[in-house]
């Protein structure tokens, strides 16, 4: 008996733990994302952020400049992946975006992990919809774009 009141005092502490865990890591996600678009709205310019640009229905019409990190490369597709620069310093890797931004584009690919400007307008292709690249540049160390 007594060992059964360990193990259940040992599964209920572990499920407080991880149930708080996943609330702490819910709340600095929130935040983080709610930094980013504020911030990335409208940065470098007249760019704005992959979150921001994906929450505005407005701007999917236009052509705007979207600034974001090279997630991944599918080069013989003319495909890459766009993640949101805010998310990116938050994760510290590519792979745990919750949203990639397809971008076709038909010059060469930048290598993944840069950050780049990316000018466009989304389109529906096969059914899907993808944001259509006319110019691609990198991030200058001053944080502007390349020229």
């Amino acid at each position: 008996m007594k060992k059964q009141r360990v193990l259940l005092s040992v599964a209920v502490i572990l499920v407080v733990g991880v149930a708080f865990a996943v609330i702490q890591y819910r709340a600095s996600r929130n935040a983080v994302r709610a930094a980013g678009t504020k911030q990335s709205h409208r940065s470098a310019g007249d760019s704005m952020g992959v979150e921001a640009y994906a929450s505005n229905p407005a701007d999917l019409a236009k052509t705007v400049t979207v600034k974001g990190v090279v997630a991944g490369v599918e080069a013989h597709k003319h495909l890459l992946g766009l993640i949101d620069t805010q998310e990116y310093a938050a994760c510290g890797g590519t792979s745990c975006a919750e949203l990639i931004l397809p971008v076709r584009w038909d010059g060469p690919m930048p290598p993944v992990r840069t950050t780049v400007f990316v000018t466009g307008k989304a389109a529906s292709q096969g059914g899907k919809m993808v944001f259509i690249a006319r110019s691609i540049r990198k991030l200058a160390a001053d944080g502007e774009a390349e020229k």
